[in-house]
């Protein structure tokens, strides 16, 4: 067999077509011809560039903190101290009430009143008041003082009028707290003033003193009163008609004479030591009863004060004790004045009234009295 016989064989056993095609000739040159990829680990480049950024970071961190290792004992405790606000200063208000505290605690019986030294080792604020031009008190020895005193007060207004000071004096900042003392011979008492925290109103304490031991046989002796009257604090006290001394007026805050009952007006003509030994009535109502402003003016501490019924047309009759009261209702009253009557009361704050009757009721306001009704 030839040689052309024995390849026509085998091509007829694996395939006519060549395997090695031209397609497969040109992709090999072309391989051939491109350059291999190099393949480079890229951790380290990585690495460096984080440690250089911590370097730069830690740098200005020292820098604008401080050398750390210089204060060792700092903690975060000690940094947040630092900063924090400065204690808020005394405000007015707190000294105001800090004083009044004090003076409670000098004046809480008799000898500490009599004491005045205790009182003017308050500080250089305190000041006595010169009383010698004005009348002496017939029931004993009065005392006036003024704490935290500003630059711009003066005494001659309240010398004039014997009146404490307005409420424009402390809303100025002129005085900060006002005490009277009234040393008398059953017991003795103290009035504080002083303005509120809204600085809208007077606040007025009083505080007695303890009973002086000379005069207990005083106290339990029986006092004669008008039956309307003597019944009226009997049942203000809530104590026996028979049983009421002198020692109970004493106790006495709050008082209501009602004659409503009664035909006509109700007359109140006590002795004027009844009225003085009611040294802590503060509030007196009087409905259908008539007193005369002699006799009101007796009592040391009165601070409120209503009229019902026909008892007044004007304030002429009653209007010597009144001047120290803050409050005044005329509302059910026959009262037929007009504002510049009213304006009188040189110590009112507050006034209830009938406005279709006080129709000039606006210059109160204008005054800075509260008019309500």
């Amino acid at each position: 067999m030839d040689n052309k016989k024995i390849k026509e064989a085998i091509d007829r056993k694996i395939s006519k077509d060549p395997l090695f095609t031209e397609a497969d000739r040109r992709r090999f040159y072309e391989n051939r011809q491109k350059p291999k990829r190099r393949w480079v680990p890229a951790v380290p480049q990585v690495l460096s560039a984080l440690l250089v950024v911590l370097l730069i970071s830690g740098s200005v961190y020292f820098v604008n903190s401080g050398n750390p290792l210089e204060n060792p004992a700092d903690t975060l405790e000690q940094k947040h101290e630092d900063i924090l606000p400065p204690a808020p200063e005394e405000s007015p208000a707190d000294e105001v009430e800090e004083i009044v505290s004090r003076i409670k605690k000098i004046i809480k019986d008799s000898a500490s009143i009599i004491n005045e030294a205790a009182l003017r080792d308050l500080g250089d604020e305190v000041t006595q008041i010169d009383k010698s031009n004005v009348a002496t008190d017939t029931r004993g020895k009065t005392r006036e003082y003024v704490f935290l005193k500003g630059d711009n007060f003066s005494y001659s207004n309240t010398l004039s009028n014997n009146s404490p000071p307005s409420i424009e004096n402390f809303q100025r900042g002129e005085l900060g707290v006002f005490l009277k003392i009234e040393l008398g011979d059953i017991q003795s008492s103290a009035t504080i003033t002083y303005l509120s925290k809204d600085k809208e109103q007077l606040i007025t304490e009083t505080v007695s003193s303890k009973i002086s031991t000379k005069n207990l046989e005083k106290l339990d002796e029986p006092i004669e009163l008008q039956q309307l009257v003597h019944e009226s604090i009997a049942q203000s006290l809530d104590k026996n008609l028979e049983s009421l001394t002198k020692s109970d007026l004493l106790e006495l805050e709050e008082l209501t004479i009602d004659a409503s009952h009664l035909n006509g007006i109700y007359d109140w003509k006590s002795d004027p030591e009844v009225f003085r030994s009611m040294k802590n009535l503060r509030k007196l109502t009087l409905n259908q009863v008539k007193v005369s402003g002699e006799l009101l003016k007796e009592i040391p501490h009165l601070d409120q004060m209503t009229f019902i019924g026909p008892t007044l047309d004007d304030l002429s009759n009653v209007e010597e004790g009144l001047q120290q009261i803050t409050y005044l209702n005329i509302q059910y009253s026959s009262f037929r004045g007009n504002a510049d009557d009213i304006l009188k009361l040189k110590s009112l704050n507050i006034v209830r009234l009938d406005k279709s009757i006080v129709t000039d009721y606006e210059k109160l306001q204008f005054e800075g009295i509260d008019v309500r009704w």
